[in-house]
């Protein structure tokens, strides 16, 4: 990819079609040229209007993908017009976004998070106690558990539906709401009761082949879990209201 980011550039990295280097390179560009950043605005803005006119719930299809730059894990069906406008939303500089902290530095809880998820999440069998479908009792048991009004984030505008909800309580009550893909990848939100714990702002660690953002919200301490990237981790902790770093 040439220095000079084009339309087609970026065009392409709303359809996802960049890998992993390319996406960098075109968020690194975007950090000095504001009047890129907003035209890129107005095409994502432009993608997910056409995808709510549609009314399918889903996200438009993206041009067809080169095998190199298929993202892997359970946020493949976040779309970069999602993504875009979540993080240029916020404010987020891009090379913030691509930033990752050492392992060692990652919070207990969030380290709790990533066993949980290993252990639970991608159980075929039974990864959760409560299932999805019965979201009010979900929110009743946690809530309890917890000792704060627990909200299940809805994820399914970026593809991932809600498998359901189990608690930790290995360290003290966590609760971990499981959600999955359309092929069965898992993603988990984990909730502790201790936010003092967590950074004021969002933290990203690679830990044993999974990725975890790691963040301070009002009521808890969030972690999310899943094999997937630092950047698509991102995204989706800037869609869920994660602070920016």
């Amino acid at each position: 990819m040439a220095d000079e980011i084009n339309e087609t550039d970026l065009h392409a990295f709303l359809d996802g079609e960049l890998d992993e280097r390319q996406t960098e390179h075109v968020l690194t560009w975007l950090d000095t040229h504001p009047e890129a950043r907003d035209r890129l605005r107005a095409y994502a803005e432009h993608k997910l209007l056409v995808a709510a006119t549609a009314g399918t719930g889903a996200w438009p299809a993206a041009r067809p993908e080169p095998p190199v730059s298929k993202p892997s894990g359970p946020l493949r069906h976040l779309t970069r017009a999602a993504a875009a406008l979540a993080l240029f939303a916020a404010g987020w500089a891009a090379s913030e976004v691509a930033r990752t902290n050492h392992p060692t530095m990652v919070p207990t809880y969030a380290r709790d998070a990533v066993e949980s998820h290993e252990l639970f999440a991608e159980d075929r069998e039974r990864p959760v106690e409560v299932p999805g479908s019965r979201r009010d009792e979900i929110v009743r048991w946690l809530s309890v558990k917890l000792g704060e009004p627990v909200e299940i984030p809805e994820l399914r505008q970026v593809g991932l539906t809600l498998v359901g909800a189990r608690l930790q309580t290995a360290d003290g009550p966590i609760g971990q709401l499981v959600y999955e893909d359309g092929e069965g990848h898992r993603l988990t939100l984990s909730l502790a009761p201790d936010e003092t714990e967590a950074p004021p702002d969002l933290s990203v660690s690679e830990m044993d082949g999974y990725v975890v953002g790691y963040w301070r919200g009002r009521r808890f301490a969030y972690a999310l879990v899943a094999k997937s990237t630092p950047l698509q981790m991102a995204e989706i902790a800037v869609a869920l209201g994660a602070p920016r770093y």
